[in-house]
Parts: C-alpha cells; structure tokens; sequence
C-alpha cells in the first residue's frame, strides 16, 4: 500500500466540494463500498479482526453505547482513527454514531426526560438547552453523528416507541424537531454533531400499533403529516441526515422506495443530506418482505431508491455488492452519489483535521453543574398534572404519615428511557450473563474465542443498579427524594406489587401501610427498553393501554381504605384509566424523568414546582378509542360533534366517546386568565400575515407557567380539513398577579394543504382563529379572511406561528 500525500482533499484550504471531488475521484471500488458501510463494535469490541474489516476504510462505527467510561471511549475512538489514518492508503476518518435521544448514551453522560416528557413541556427554547448540552458531551467525545431525533407524529399509545416522540400533533413535533436539529449540530458543524432524524416515513402509524408493521397512509397525508417534520427540520434547522423506516407503505418497504427517499425527500421536502438506513432495515427486503432472496439485490433496491448507507454491518452493501459494482450490476453513478454524501458529511463535520476526542473538554462537560440543571429544568417543565381534587397537591405540612407505595417509587432504573446508556446497557448486560450460561442474543453466532471473551467480560461487569450509582452518582429513587423532602413526615413505603406481574403477595403490607397513613402516594407505570421486563420500548408493544400487570388493582386495593390517594404515573404512554380519573385525588404524569427525575416529583409534590406542562397526545379512554387526537378530520372520530342523516350523534353506544383528557390540557397549581384577542387585519392575501394577539395573566397566588395555544380551522375547504390544527404555542411564566401579551404571526400559507392535483394550495374563505389552553378549551375566537386561492411550493409554507412576549 502506498499512502496518498499532498493531496488536494487533504487541504483545508479548498472548499468541502473541491475536496470531495478530489478524493472521489482517486478511490477505487472497493473504497468507495466501504464508505457507505458500517461496523458494529458493541461496547467498543469488533466482531471480527479490525485490521480485515477497515483494510478499505470505512463510512461508519456503531457502538451500542459505547464503552464502559469516558476514557474506554476516548482510546477507543483514538485507536480506530489512528489505524484508518496510519494503515489506509487514503486515510479517511470514520464518522461514529451515536443514539441522542434524550442525552448521549455513553458511560456518564447526562441524561434528560424521554421525548414525549419533552414534547409535554411544550418549550423548544429549552430543548434546543437540552440539545446544546448533548452537543458538547457527544462531541468531545469524538462521536459526531447523531442516530436521533425521532420525529414520528405517532397516534397509537399501543405502539411501545410512542416514548420516544414529541407526541401526535405535526406542528408541535415541528416545532420541538427544529429546534432539537438547530441546537444538536450549533452553529458550526465544525463543532456540532450531525442529527439523523428518524424514522422517515410514518412509521409510528403502524397496523394495530405494531413495531414494522404495515403502515396505510395515503399520499395526502404522508405530506401533510407525517412529513411535516422533517421538512421543517431540513427548511428550518438545515437537517445533515435523515434516517429510514422500516415498514413498507402500499407494498413497498421504504428502505426501497424511491418515491418516499427520493421523489418526496429530496426533491419535494429539498434534503441535501445524508440518509442512513436504519438497523438491519435493508435485509428486510430479504428476511421479512420477501422482495428478493438475495442480500446484494436487496442492496441494489435500496441505494436505487436513494438510501446512501447501510447500518450497522456490511450485510448488504459488503463484498458482494462491490462485485455488483464492478460487473455493471450496480450503476456506479448511484454509488458515487452516496459516497459523494458520505465525504461531504465528513468535511463539513471537520474530520479530517479532528478526527479524535478532546479529553479534557469531554470530561469536563460530562454531568457538569449547568448540564445537571438543565435536566431537571426540563424533568420539572415535563410534569403535567391530570387531576388535584380539592387542591391537594402542593401537599401540605399537615400530613405528618405518608405511605409511598409502588415498584417504580424504589426503582432507580425505571426513571430512565429505553434510549439512555442505563437502558441499553442492561441489554448489553443481559447479553452478556446469558452468553455465561450458553445463550446470548437471537441470531447472533459467536465463535468459542467470542464466547469466552464474552464471559470473561461479563464477570467483570457490574450489575444495572450499580452501574447507575456508577455513573450518576447520588442519584434518589422517588421513595428517598420524598423521605428528604418531607422531614417532617413519617414517610414509608411499601411495594405492592412488580411492573408486569400478577403477583399480589404484597398487596396486604401496601394497603396496612395505606390504613396507617394520612395520605398515599402511588408509584405506577411502566419500564421502557427492550426485554428484561420491559412494558414498553423496540419492539414492546402492548394491546393493553391501562396500567401494566395488576397495578390498577393494587390502587383499587389501597384506595379502599379510604385514604386519598396520589397517583405519579411514570411511562411511555400517559396513563388511560377511567377509575383513576375517577377516584384518585390527583394525577401527575411524570413520564421517565432521567436523574434529576426523583428530585423534581417530590419538589413538585411540595410545591417548590408547580407543574406546568401540557399533554402532547389524546388520551384515549381504553384501546378501543384508537385512533383519536385532536385534529381527526370534519366527519370522523368519536371527537366529531356531528349528526348522522338518521339525527343520531356519532359516537359509541357502550361508553362516551370523548378522551379521558384532550391534547394541550394540563393543571396548574395556580389559576390564568386569557383574553382580549386581537387580530391585526380581519382580511389577508394568500402570501400574507398577520398578527393575532391575546393577554395572559396569573390570577392564582402562586407563580407559574401557562401553555397559550391558537388552533383554527378552515371553514370550507375542496379537500375535508381536520376539525381544528395547532398553528402556534407561547409557555409563559407569570408571577402572582403578572400579565403579558402574546402575539403570534399567523402566516395565510398555514392554511395550506395538497389538493386533489396533489398540489399544495391555500384556498380563499373563512378561517376560524381560535386561542385557548387545551384543544378542547378555546374560548377566544376571531374570523380571517383569506380573500384568493393560491397555488403553492411546498417551499412555501410556514410550520408555525412564531411568538412574541410583551410585560404588561
């Protein structure tokens, strides 16, 4: 091998372009395949020889979390990068990945509020905090491509990834999407990390809420949707990659549909990135679809369809494929196309001349005081409280016994999402005791060499409850937080009962503890991952939307003795159960809160938080209501207030058809008053604005935060409109007393939609402007006249209403 020095692509000086152009231009086959693949290094380990599987370079390195501590990640990252520098003949860096979704998921770093918490607080300033905060630990870390956000609308609470996004409203993940997008990759992807956004396209609307399974969306609203996100991502935040679904839509996986990747990605939504296939989504075509029977052929489907790369093994774009390459198989134009995106990736992310972690800023950024304090901002802004009969919460000092009862208010691991480091590293961990005693993970064959390697590993690996004292040290479980914030209460606690198990054996010490105290507070939900008892993640799906295991009995056991009972739900999915809503005192929706989780509960059940977050999905009242949310379209859904021909009202004839709670709703131990709406012009052109005002002001004793919300509706419209849509959102913060206006700018172009040309237009007539705090709570109203109809670019459109603040 001899090396290439003196190159153009090798000075900084040129442009990304001319670079790209250069060293394009001097790689052969082979080098070319290898930079649209992958390897996998689980826990920063090669299944295979290093030096055989990079002898041509490669694109990318998975790690599954990572090593076991920040210096494992930084030699590891050292070690790979100096081998593709030093021992290939182009010296091309690798870009490592890595899952952000609600922190970077390696050893120590902070952690935030799963997605859905983020998306309940309803404040994209503070996300794009949250995200700035993962940028400098992911980025010092020598990791610079990010496998997240997930910016799925998903409407199914059935689906066990619902957790992982902002929730069922197009505009609010729009909203949330961009900002996360803007704040992980900064202002100089010099020194941002690349997002991938995911899971492109409609994947969390899946038949019967099942993971992979089928999606029917039609074409329509695949656009008005589904991909409204992700434009606003790549428009607004200039989004560098974009990650596959893996389902298919009308018989076509979309890891091989050139109509979703291409034809709608790139030359309607205008991404200029980076598409990275999802995990294993392209032998899909082969192991689950049945497309073809050929692992190479499933290759040339995808990148025929616009998928540059494939993760995370070189299954179907491996050896096999570069013969595809080299005998005309494959047209080579295609293959240059992706590589082409590939290195232009790797220059604008400044791999070339940093290729390493910085060590001492990693370090140092880890769990820092300000990152620490941003997680519990946004854990206590993610709360939203249900329910608080007779203003029980904040709880006062005259409770001198309170009973804590319930497996979540012990457990440490369960304050955690499936896409943490502490997630995925009890999935590691699992693997590991089970390849001790033969077993291992399915599918995966490991060697005599391998399997040792693995136990000797595994003997040495601390347990998940240590490894989370381990790496968040002084972390509470829920039931400690609230012994320290109620010193002057007896405070004990009771299990009851597991997360998924229809043991009672505890039942009898919960409800003689409940009979003992003054007030209980229950502990409830469920546990997000994959496996290990898990009620909700990948591929953990569930029929049932209500409390796991025999949950909902035990509360029914303890609230029996008459005590008033409080009920923290921690979960995925917020909780559907009409007896609560019926017989508990209060109801806060915690969803997983992170590390600083535990201490912002109790804070928030003592009052030095008043919650304030707002639901970012409908809550359905069991299963059978799915699907509803708030902007089902004029005629359907148990929400339409219509009258069939025969003079009936829809709905069901067994149970209301209403939600338990609407999108947008959420209490407050403090009380708002919104009023004197104001539009700015009453009549507008189709590329017109205006602006559309209101006050807001505390009239409770206690400071706190409303969520204003405008929502209109197109009154007559040649395509059925939904009933109502978010245009826009304002969480604002008043003291005792405090009023501020609010302004939105209401853009004509929001009114958009693809007509029957499938063309996107704004059409003339009424619009219904509404603001109000909930979906199903808008007392403000005013009229708009759009006065002509207009074609329209999807370039076009606005995604929301931007917000001004005014003191009054």
């Amino acid at each position: 091998m001899e090396k290439v020095k003196n190159a153009a692509y090798q000075n900084p000086a040129l442009t990304v372009s001319e670079r790209v152009e250069d060293l394009l231009s001097r790689m052969t086959v082979e080098e070319k395949v290898a930079q649209i693949g992958c390897v996998l290094a689980a826990m920063g380990r090669f299944r295979g020889d290093m030096t055989t599987m990079l002898k041509h370079g490669i694109g990318q390195i998975g790690t599954l979390g990572g090593c076991f501590s920040a210096d494992m990640n930084i030699e590891f990252v050292k070690t790979v990068q100096d081998y593709l520098l030093e021992n290939t003949r182009l010296g091309i860096p690798a870009m490592f990945h890595l899952e952000t979704l609600n922190g970077a998921q390696i050893a120590g770093g902070t952690t935030f509020p799963i997605p859905i918490g983020m998306g309940a607080s309803w404040d994209d300033k503070l996300l794009g905090e949250v995200t700035a905060a993962i940028r400098e630990e992911t980025s010092t870390s020598g990791f610079r491509l990010a496998l997240a956000p997930v910016l799925d609308v998903s409407r199914d609470p059935r689906w066990g990834r619902q957790g992982e996004t902002y929730g069922e409203n197009a505009t609010l993940t729009s909203a949330m999407g961009a900002a996360y997008v803007k704040g992980l990759q900064g202002d100089s992807l010099t020194e941002g990390v690349a997002a991938t956004t995911k899971h492109f396209l409609g994947y969390g609307m899946s038949e019967g809420g099942i993971n992979i399974a089928a999606s029917h969306i039609n074409a329509r609203e695949l656009r008005e949707v589904y991909a409204k996100p992700f434009e606003a991502a790549i428009r607004l935040s200039g989004l560098e990659g974009v990650m596959n679904a893996y389902q298919e839509i009308d018989g076509v996986p979309v890891a091989a549909a050139k109509e979703i990747l291409t034809n709608l990605l790139r030359n309607e939504l205008g991404f200029e990135g980076l598409t990275v296939s999802d995990y294993g989504s392209i032998e899909k075509s082969v192991i689950c679809f049945g497309l073809t029977e050929d692992m190479t052929e499933a290759g040339i489907l995808s990148i025929n369809a616009g998928l540059d790369t494939e993760t995370p093994e070189r299954l179907c774009y491996g050896d096999d494929f570069t013969e595809a390459v080299k005998s005309g198989r494959v047209d080579a134009s295609i293959v240059d196309r992706a590589v082409r995106r590939v290195l232009t990736l790797k220059f604008k992310l400044g791999l070339f001349e940093t290729p390493y972690a910085n060590a001492e800023r990693h370090k140092s950024a880890l769990q820092c005081d300000a990152h620490i304090k941003t997680s519990y901002e946004m854990a206590c802004k993610s709360f939203v409280l249900l329910k608080n009969e007779n203003n029980i919460l904040p709880l006062s000092d005259k409770y001198k016994k309170i009973a804590v009862i319930g497996k979540n208010a012990e457990s440490l691991r369960n304050l955690f999402g499936g896409y943490s480091y502490i997630a995925t590293y009890e999935m590691m961990h699992s693997f590991m005791t089970r390849s001790m005693e033969g077993g291992g993970l399915e599918g995966v064959v490991l060697t005599e060499e391998q399997l040792e390697q693995q136990k000797a590993i595994a003997a040495r690996m601390p347990s998940v409850e240590q490894s989370i004292k381990l790496n968040y040290p002084g972390i509470q479980s829920v039931y400690q937080a609230v012994c320290e914030g109620f010193p002057d209460a007896e405070v004990r606690y009771a299990r009851g009962c597991g997360v998924y198990s229809d043991d009672r054996a505890g039942f009898d010490e919960a409800v003689k503890l409940a009979g003992e105290s003054e007030v209980v507070i229950l502990v409830l939900g469920g546990k997000n991952g994959s496996g290990n008892g898990c009620t909700m993640g990948e591929n953990v799906d569930s029929s049932d939307i209500g409390l796991p295991g025999v949950q909902e009995e035990l509360a029914k056991a303890v609230a029996a003795t008459g005590k008033s009972i409080i009920i923290v739900h921690m979960d995925g999915r917020p909780l559907s159960s009409v007896w609560a809503r019926e017989n508990a005192a209060a109801i806060l929706e915690v969803w997983h809160p992170s590390q600083c989780g535990a201490k912002a509960i109790a804070d928030t059940l003592r009052g030095i938080n008043n919650p304030g977050g707002k639901l970012p999905v409908t809550v359905a009242r069991n299963a059978g209501h799915i699907p509803i949310y708030a902007d089902q379209r004029r005629g359907s859904g148990a929400l339409y207030k219509g009258i069939s021909n025969s003079g009936i009202t829809q709905g069901y004839y067994n149970e209301p058809g209403f939600p338990l709670y609407a999108f947008g709703f959420g209490l407050s131990y403090s009380d708002f008053e919104i009023g004197s709406m104001e539009l700015s012009a009453n009549e507008i052109k189709p590329d017109e604005k205006i602006n559309v005002s209101c006050t807001v002001k505390n009239i409770g004793a206690v400071a706190g935060d409303e969520v204003v919300q405008l929502y209109f509706t197109d009154r007559v419209a040649s395509i059925v409109r939904p009933n109502k849509e978010l245009a826009g959102f304002a969480r604002v913060c008043l003291k005792s007393g405090e009023s501020k206006k609010i302004t939105f700018t209401f853009h004509a172009d929001q009114t958009a939609f693809v007509g029957a040309d499938m063309k996107w237009r704004v059409e003339a007539g009424d619009i219904d402007l509404m603001i109000g705090n909930s979906s199903d709570n808008l007392a403000l109203k005013a009229v708009l006249n759009i006065s002509e109809t207009k074609v329209l670019r999807s370039s076009e459109r606005t995604f929301f209403s931007e917000v001004e603040y005014e003191q009054l």
